[in-house]
């Protein structure tokens, strides 16, 4: 066989085994949120307000670029003005591009950011549930809202955290291609 031939097999298998793990790969969750705290959500924010999530004006369709609208009752306005009791609050589409789901009839604290007359919310901003007959205090950055007592941690989960499935077929068909590859090598040069 001639030596041409070795590196055309390996270099095929290289790319079968590249793309097995790109096609088999999971989509890509984009969002990464550096951790705020309260005081710092509040003095980013231009709009702050405790309100319940009352609907959600149409859904575009899933991985669209178009933002969610959700209708607020706002219950209490914390930092800046609001159009009135009911004020409409968007953000990104779905959790990936760091969107917020709000549950429906689910109160919120949400921080908010005026873009011209829009207000617009991210995972990324603070904006959090608030457990119901929890009173709201004005947040201010230096004091920012105190929205119910702290909640006990859930119990530890004892499990080691577990290498994802698409983690552990990529290393497999890597270490394939690369067996694949010796295997090919070294008979070509048996052989030469």
């Amino acid at each position: 066989m001639p030596r041409g031939s070795a590196w055309v097999r390996l270099f095929g298998a290289v790319l079968c085994g590249i793309s097995a793990v790109t096609i088999s790969s999971a989509p890509a969750c984009a969002c990464d949120c550096v951790p705020v705290t309260p005081s710092e959500a509040a003095a980013e924010a231009g709009v702050v307000f405790v309100g319940t999530a009352r609907q959600l004006v149409g859904r575009p369709e899933e991985g669209s670029p178009e933002p969610v609208t959700y209708v607020f009752t706002v219950e209490r306005v914390l930092k800046g003005t609001v159009a009135g009791p009911t004020v409409k609050v968007s953000t990104n589409n779905g959790a990936a591009s760091c969107g917020v789901e709000f549950t429906i009839g689910e109160r919120y604290a949400v921080y908010a950011i005026d873009a011209d007359g829009t207000l617009f919310v991210n995972l990324c901003g603070g904006t959090h549930r608030v457990a119901a007959g929890v009173p709201p205090r004005p947040a201010t950055p230096h004091a920012p809202a105190a929205l119910g007592e702290p909640a006990s941690p859930a119990e530890a989960n004892e499990e080691l955290p577990r290498m994802p499935v698409e983690g552990v077929i990529a290393a497999v068909g890597i270490i394939g291609v690369l067996i694949v590859a010796i295997v090919l090598i070294s008979r070509s040069r048996n052989r030469d």
